[in-house]
């Protein structure tokens, strides 16, 4: 089969719709859907801005789910996993291949005093 173009061409009807479609498109985008969680850098930054205003006094921003006036500004939120042994945090697959590992190390390092 040899290919054909002009049966692969529009019509005038069609290439028309298709131009008025995409000046549509272009003039009025589609809104974003918000997928997922709050990226993390964002969540980072929402809860050091949380933190400055409650050194200040000053009410922090709050979700919509909302906290009462003169409470304190939530712990922040570490998915890292700590390590039982040692006590150092890591990424959850990392985590995974640290932990037996360092169950067997027999001199370890004294455990970092933790301010809290």
């Amino acid at each position: 089969k040899t290919f054909n173009m002009q049966q692969q061409r529009l019509d005038g009807e069609a290439q028309k719709a298709l131009k008025d479609a995409k000046k549509q498109a272009r003039f009025n985008p589609p809104p974003k859907e918000k997928v997922g969680k709050m990226p993390k850098w964002k969540q980072q930054h929402l809860e050091f801005q949380n933190a400055l205003k409650a050194g200040r006094g000053e009410q922090p921003m709050v979700s919509h789910f909302g906290s009462g006036p003169g409470m304190a500004p939530p712990p922040p939120q570490d998915m890292r996993v700590e390590c039982p042994h040692c006590y150092r945090r890591f990424a959850e697959q990392v985590a995974e291949r640290h932990i037996p590992r360092c169950k067997n190390i027999v001199n370890k390092p004294k455990p970092m005093v933790r301010r809290r």
